[in-house]
């Protein structure tokens, strides 16, 4: 007895497009049948993937290269108003806190930006459909991890409560513990968080 074999993928798109004649569902491949999503654990892992790796491109982007000077001088003025770190810094203490706050506030917006347009571009060139409510929310929740970790107290806090003050304050020899401890921040907690809560929210994205 002649078997009847299902189309293959490239057949039924070759047929439905020379002659306007879609085979039944049953001839099919899963993949050609309306609305038949992605699986759900194969496209969470795209998303989760995907959105880590933009979102080392987009720290080192954001944190270097968009970032100005002015900003990276004074983000962190304000927790330490009597203590300048410049000992040609003339400014009141009042002034350094303003100067400070707003110094941070332009760089978690820069930085904020330079991730989102990051993660956008790398779901456009591989057409992965991430809904804008996820993208938005993993970039606002690494913005504020970000912010709150340049900001510099909560991280002494941490080295503190660790014992690690004296490797936060090392300054010499080519190493700054402060800085090391920033960026082990950033990308041990900020970037994996921003890229979790990206893919909860991202469900059933195509």
């Amino acid at each position: 007895m002649k078997q009847n074999h299902p189309m293959s993928h490239n057949a039924a798109q070759l047929n439905a497009a020379t002659t306007g004649y879609l085979a039944p569902a049953a001839e099919r491949p899963p993949d050609l049948l309306e609305g038949q999503p992605m699986k759900l654990a194969d496209n969470r892992l795209a998303v989760l993937v995907l959105t880590w790796l933009a979102g080392h491109a987009g720290h080192e982007t954001g944190d270097y290269l968009v970032q100005d000077d002015w900003a990276a001088r004074n983000k962190q003025c304000h927790t330490r108003p009597d203590q300048p770190i410049d000992g040609n810094d003339d400014r009141a203490p009042s002034q350094r806190v303003r100067d400070g706050r707003r110094a941070l506030a332009r760089h978690a917006v820069t930085y904020g930006v330079a991730q989102a347009v990051t993660k956008a571009l790398a779901y456009r060139a591989v057409g992965l459909r991430v809904p804008m409510r996820a993208q938005l929310a993993g970039v606002a929740v690494e913005t504020t991890v970000h912010a709150l970790i340049d900001d510099g107290r909560l991280l002494r806090t941490f080295a503190e409560i660790t014992g690690k003050l004296a490797f936060h304050d090392l300054a010499a020899a080519g190493v700054n513990g402060r800085a090391l401890m920033d960026q082990a921040g950033h990308k041990g907690l900020q970037i994996p968080l921003g890229a979790i809560v990206t893919t909860l929210l991202a469900g059933g994205a195509r």
